[in-house]
């Protein structure tokens, strides 16, 4: 019987594809329903309940998918949420894979 041991620095993410972690589809997909459900209470029509969900649907959901510099967008406001509770400096230290 083989056995393998993981390093202790081994952190890779478990994703949807390889892709997208789940927590960014789980806020995703929570976002999604909420303004769907929110829509149907207003009287407009279909197209226009259309264009407001592919605008405050589609732009948040490009900016989760897609991240900053790099890093996943909500690891980014949860450091800005943070810093602006208790400003401290961070040092932010990516570890180099290899």
């Amino acid at each position: 019987m083989k056995q393998f041991i993981f390093p202790a620095n081994y952190n890779r993410k478990e994703k949807f594809l390889g892709m997208v972690e789940y927590k960014t589809i789980i806020v995703i997909a929570s976002w999604g329903a909420f303004l769907f459900y929110l829509l149907k209470f207003f009287g407009w029509a279909w197209i226009v309940k259309v264009y407001v969900f592919l605008i405050f649907f589609g732009i948040p959901s490009i900016f989760l998918l897609v991240g900053f510099n790099g890093e996943n967008m909500l690891d980014v406001v949860r450091y800005l949420v943070k810093y602006s509770v208790s400003p401290k400096e961070y040092v932010y230290r990516k570890k180099e894979r290899g």
